[in-house]
């Protein structure tokens, strides 16, 4: 049990840091690139976030939110979200290391395609039609930063007393 406790809160960690990496990112495609609503990255776009803080909201309490209350909600769900699925991923690791596949970038990639393209659209928060090809392919990329930062991440905070898991080379324990 004390494994698992420290897999999920290394991970967590990690998952912190993976988003922060993630949203400088996509802070820097939307300040260069994505400043029309329709190219800003989807899912990780202002309409998602306002609208999922706002569903959110209004679900629990019943009010709405001011925008700048939605943008300040939208982020502690977003870093919530990436703390608990990192969370998660790190145990999973812990049980089956064929799960780091890709150095991350595939549980990275499993995350756009299940909490992007699918929860995004199903929920109704972001049209992804309304959405240009580069706007999807840079959510991706993000995606694809966040797990590889995520892992990297995980590896730091989990591995430390281990040489063999930090080169990746696995072991028998």
């Amino acid at each position: 049990m004390k494994t698992i406790l420290k897999q999920a809160t290394g991970g967590a960690t990690a998952g912190i840091v993976a988003a922060f990496a993630m949203q400088q990112f996509v802070s820097l495609w939307h300040s260069t690139k994505g400043r029309k609503l329709q190219d800003g990255a989807f899912g990780l776009d202002r309409e998602a976030d306002i609208n999922a803080a706002q569903g959110l909201w209004q679900f629990f309490f019943r009010k709405n939110l001011t925008e700048r209350e939605a943008i300040m909600v939208a982020r502690v769900m977003h870093y919530g979200y990436s703390a608990a699925a990192s969370a998660g991923y790190a145990v999973s690791v812990g049980k089956n290391p064929g799960f780091r596949a890709g150095f991350g970038t595939v549980y990275g990639a499993v995350l756009w395609l299940v909490g992007d393209e699918i929860a995004i659209t199903l929920m109704r928060l972001s049209d992804p039609r309304s959405k240009t090809k580069a706007s999807h392919a840079v959510a991706f990329t993000a995606h694809l930063i966040f797990g590889s930062v995520a892992e990297l991440s995980r590896r730091m905070f989990l591995d430390q007393g281990n040489p063999k898991e930090k080169s990746g080379l696995r072991t028998t324990d």
